[in-house]
């Protein structure tokens, strides 16, 4: 059996039990040590808060943003860390599970640490503030405090709600960020997300999100391509996609058009892709049949928006 399929065939059972997402986490730290902080992840997130202040900066090339919104935390708020270090005062990091854990925050502490102990930070992260680095790196947390107690050590605000209606004021947010979440939201979703999104958003503010298009799959299966899933069917997907790890595989000129008509402008992308002559060997389905290789072949994109 494929990499991929037993993957796919074991989230798809986990998904429909209770306490699947505490099961799935299990798993994923204990037998497919996917859920670890490795060097290549942290020098990974660490750079999209460099991409990410130059994004407010295309606008804004004097300030700081003071108010800054994460959407999707996930388990390691790595970015959220890495832009206080940075500088920033606050943040507030929104998510629709509750997957921040105290031993999960500790262990980025300690990473983060060792990175400052080393002189490496600053290479990691080129706009550390050594100020903010002393205040929250010299000192280790204390093992007897909670979840909410690190966080307001940080200066970080945890929200689990759903970002489709979130209890935000409009106009309030400077500069809204993601970092690989977007393909993991459904696209019906997605088009209720990204209005909201708007609303919050002040007239001058910036949005600057990571997408990763790839199939998911090819990470854990050498074998088949990050295109590999534009070869089935919706239907069939759906037979396929969970809920633990939901793919939508949304092109990049769908991701522009879903911004484009919710009232933002692309002010810029960076997008990255793979050997796109790969496409001229898979039997794609609709929609993507009717896609150029151009729209099909980016596989991570990074698009900062504004307000048209």
């Amino acid at each position: 059996m494929s990499a991929w399929i037993l993957k796919a065939f074991i989230q798809k059972g986990i998904s429909v039990l209770p306490r699947h997402r505490d099961i799935h986490f299990w798993l994923q730290r204990n037998i497919w040590k996917s859920l670890m902080i490795q060097p290549d992840f942290l020098k990974d997130r660490l750079s999209h808060c460099e991409k990410h202040m130059s994004a407010w900066h295309l606008k804004h090339s004097d300030t700081l943003p003071t108010s800054v919104l994460e959407i999707g935390t996930g388990w390691y708020p790595v970015v959220p860390m890495g832009l206080l270090l940075s500088g920033l005062d606050s943040l507030t990091t929104i998510d629709p599970y509750p997957h921040l854990r105290k031993d999960l925050i500790l262990e980025i502490w300690t990473h983060l640490h060792r990175c400052y102990q080393d002189g490496s930070l600053e290479t990691l992260l080129p706009g550390l503030d050594w100020e903010r680095g002393r205040a929250l790196l010299e000192q280790p947390p204390s093992p007897e405090s909670n979840v909410d107690a690190l966080l307001e050590q940080w200066g970080m605000t945890y929200m689990v709600e759903d970002a489709r209606q979130m209890s935000i004021e409009t106009n309030s947010i400077d500069l809204i960020i993601s970092n690989n979440t977007f393909e993991h939201i459904p696209q019906r979703i997605l088009e209720d997300i990204v209005p909201e999104l708007k609303r919050i958003l002040r007239p001058e503010g910036i949005m600057s999100h990571y997408i990763d298009m790839a199939d998911h799959y090819s990470y854990v299966d050498t074998k088949i391509s990050p295109y590999h899933f534009l070869q089935f069917t919706e239907q069939q997907w759906g037979w396929i996609e969970n809920k633990l790890q939901s793919q939508n595989r949304m092109r990049v000129s769908q991701y522009r058009s879903l911004f484009q008509n919710s009232g933002f402008d692309v002010l810029k992308e960076e997008n990255e892709s793979d050997d796109v002559s790969i496409l001229d060997h898979l039997r794609l389905k609709v929609p993507f049949q009717n896609m150029s290789k151009g729209e099909l072949g980016v596989t991570y994109s990074h698009m900062i928006c504004q307000h048209q």
